[in-house]
């Protein structure tokens, strides 16, 4: 009676110990299913952000080059095709020597130079027409913290002009999370 009922307890115990595991495995499975398929849903969402970003970015800094670094021309072409504000806050361009020359956005204040920040570093030692994406920070003429797509301007001659850029809000990428509700 003892071995009977020994054998049962051990019976019973092992038949939950692999249901459970299999549950487990189960859970697993759905929750790494589950991860995947947000991880692409944000992938695209947020890369279609950036795509779009950088398409902008580069039709206006194509309109100011090729018109001998004309900002009407790039307020001309920013009027004719306007950004959607839910992605691109606005445009900046700025010169070879670190100084804002236009800010689709808001009014430039004066004195205001970034050759002190990493993007714009960057896009001056880099050759090459490569994107750069900044961490967000506070926008000196702008206050808001802010992604920056950037963009090189090199110059007819080949030298550096200064960069132009599309400023994303941070508050539209928390947006974002947010809506996901993790």
């Amino acid at each position: 009676m003892i071995f009977a009922g020994a054998l049962l307890l051990a019976g019973t115990w092992s038949f939950f110990y692999f249901q459970t595991r299999q549950e487990e495995r189960r859970i697993e499975q759905a929750s790494e299913l589950q991860a995947k398929r947000l991880s692409t849903y944000f992938k695209r969402h947020v890369g279609g952000i950036f795509r779009y970003a950088d398409d902008y970015t580069k039709a206006a800094r194509r309109e100011y080059v090729n018109n001998g670094l004309s900002l009407v021309q790039v307020e001309r072409f920013i009027e004719l095709f306007p950004n959607d504000p839910r992605v691109v806050s606005h445009i900046t361009i700025i010169d070879g020597d670190g100084s804002p020359v236009f800010n689709s956005g808001a009014a430039l204040r004066s004195g205001v130079n970034v050759s002190d920040r990493d993007y714009f570093k960057f896009q001056r030692d880099t050759l090459g027409d490569v994107q750069y994406v900044s961490l967000p920070k506070r926008g000196r003429n702008s206050g808001k913290f802010i992604l920056r797509l950037v963009r090189r301007i090199t110059l007819p001659d080949g030298s550096f002009g200064g960069v132009i850029f599309a400023a994303i809000e941070a508050k539209q990428i928390v947006k974002f999370f947010n809506a996901l509700d993790l």
